[in-house]
């Protein structure tokens, strides 16, 4: 009883809660029979099995891969210690092979999911006939893994068959077993270009559906949306158009209008629009879904190049309003990316009234750099900003929020100093220094500046320290001595210019300019 309750309260949607019945199952199962009582009976073996078998898929279903392959083994195990006295345990085997290979495909394991499909196979084969439905379920399986893996050729000979299979259980009658691998038949066909078996693969999923439901069922729903992916791919815009509407009638009138099948349709339209160049006719379905499924914490499941798309229309042709709106919806979401927080600044900065906008710090860029560190677009940007202002306490935030290293501190201090900010320029020295006190160069570049204000003492200190880090560079020791000259210490320039010269061997150009240093000396 509990294991039919279960499966009510999973087809319903709510597999967590189909979760916590079958464990609830399991529990009373072994308290009323005991550990062992269990393989005493049969029917209780039997039923046992079922429960874990389905608890496993359940946790595959939610993500929750650790527990599905420990339980998977599990089940396996108990089956493969059964099998010496029960024969028929051979098929209960081969459904948790096909459930460890499940688990391991939604990993990205492929080949470890693809032996444990040839294994599940082999026994179908051995134990069925040849057009038992679970054979085509594995055929189906192993097309579906292959086609995932983009081996299409391959995934094509798996699908063709488990189609064969279906067509003689099915009696030729539309099953979303069927439909599934004409769908992804019609795909491979797609990738590679032979669009006319995609296309009848598609309208006779479409057909057959239709025959099977009648024009307002769900499931002619997904057969026209996946009709009208094809012929928008064919640019045949007024057809996927037609298709799409067609799809978006049956799901408002079986989901209503803030399901997410039905959200995802108008997106599939305004995609249509937009990749016919009509953005100003896709803004409307746009817009409805994405303010919806914003509402509803969804926009993971909106689609990002669509998004995409839209903002670069709204942000080039004045239409910044709409541009805003859709980047708060986008950044607020598991769905943002660096470009995303630029993007709202640039756009705030070109509003009159711009130093009144206010967003919340999980707008900002510097937020965006703590999230996305290392993120070369950003730094980029925030160069580009405070340099041009000497804005050096934002510069050294994001430097510090966004983990960037000493390379990035050195260019953001090379465009400081183009633009005339040295002194604020030192202080990003001074922080590369401190992450990174192993880098001669940056040494090297504070010492510059300190010497560019007259700062000699400082400007040698900074010197020898890099040349503790880097003994045998030459324009360390020639800026040294340099310096010293510039100090009157006579006596310490000529040595390190002695070893600049030594170091300079080779170059005859270096050569003789150290050479005549040295003779201003005497």
């Amino acid at each position: 009883m509990a294991y039919d309750i279960a499966e009510v309260v999973r087809e319903s949607g709510h597999s967590g809660d189909a979760v916590g019945v079958l464990q609830w199952a399991i529990k009373l199962q072994k308290e009323m029979c005991g550990s062992e009582g269990i393989y005493e009976d049969s029917t209780l073996t039997d039923l046992y099995i079922g429960i874990i078998d389905k608890l496993a898929g359940l946790y595959c279903d939610l993500e929750r891969f650790a527990d599905s392959e420990e339980l998977h083994k599990t089940c396996l195990g108990i089956k493969e210690s059964l099998q010496g006295s029960d024969q028929n345990r051979k098929a209960d085997i081969a459904i948790s092979l096909n459930g460890l290979a499940l688990v391991y495909q939604r990993l990205g394991k492929h080949d470890k999911a693809m032996e444990y499909y040839q294994k599940c196979l082999q026994i179908h084969r051995e134990e069925l006939s040849e057009n038992h439905r679970l054979i085509g379920d594995t055929l189906n399986n192993i097309g579906s893994l292959l086609f995932g893996m983009d081996r299409f050729e391959e995934a094509i000979n798996y699908l063709n068959s488990a189609v064969k299979v279906y067509e003689v259980c099915y009696f030729g009658i539309f099953h979303p077993d069927l439909a599934g691998s004409l769908n992804n038949l019609a795909i491979c066909y797609r990738n590679l270009n032979e669009m006319d078996k995609a296309g009848s693969l598609l309208e006779k999923a479409y057909e057959m559906a239709v025959m099977a439901f009648g024009h307002r069922h769900p499931d002619v729903a997904e057969r026209l949306i996946n009709l009208g992916v094809y012929h928008q791919h064919l640019q045949q815009y007024d057809k996927a158009l037609e298709m799409y509407n067609k799809a978006l009638d049956i799901c408002k009138e079986s989901f209503g209008d803030s399901h997410l099948r039905t959200l995802l349709v108008m997106e599939n339209i305004a995609g249509a629009y937009v990749t016919d160049g009509k953005h100003s006719q896709a803004h409307r379905f746009f817009k409805k879904a994405g303010e919806v499924l914003y509402k509803q914490g969804r926009m993971d499941a909106s689609l990002p190049s669509l998004n995409d798309q839209m903002l670069h229309y709204y942000v080039n042709n004045d239409r910044k309003d709409d541009a805003v709106k859709l980047l708060d919806r986008l950044i607020d979401s598991s769905v943002a990316k660096p470009v995303y927080f630029i993007t709202l600044e640039q756009l705030d900065t070109e509003c009159k009234n711009y130093q009144q906008v206010q967003r919340p710090n999980n707008y900002t860029v510097e937020h965006a750099a703590e999230r996305f560190p290392l993120d070369p677009d950003i730094l980029e940007f925030i160069i580009n900003v405070t340099s041009k202002c000497g804005n050096v306490e934002r510069m050294l935030h994001v430097l510090k929020a966004g983990k960037y290293d000493c390379g990035a501190c050195n260019q953001a201090f090379s465009q400081f100093l183009q633009h005339g900010y040295r002194r604020e320029g030192m202080n990003i020295l001074e922080y590369a220094i401190e992450i990174s006190p192993y880098e001669w160069m940056t040494y090297y570049n504070l010492a510059m500046v300190h010497a560019g204000y007259g700062e000699y003492i400082i400007a040698i200190t900074l010197l020898r320290k890099a040349i503790v880090v880097e003994p045998d560079v030459l324009v360390l020791r020639e800026t040294l001595g340099k310096l010293l000259m510039a100090t009157g210490d006579a006596d310490t320039a000529k040595s390190e210019l002695q070893v600049a010269l030594k170091l300079a061997k080779g170059d005859q150009q270096n050569v003789d300019k150290i050479e005549d240093l040295l003779k201003k000396l005497g």
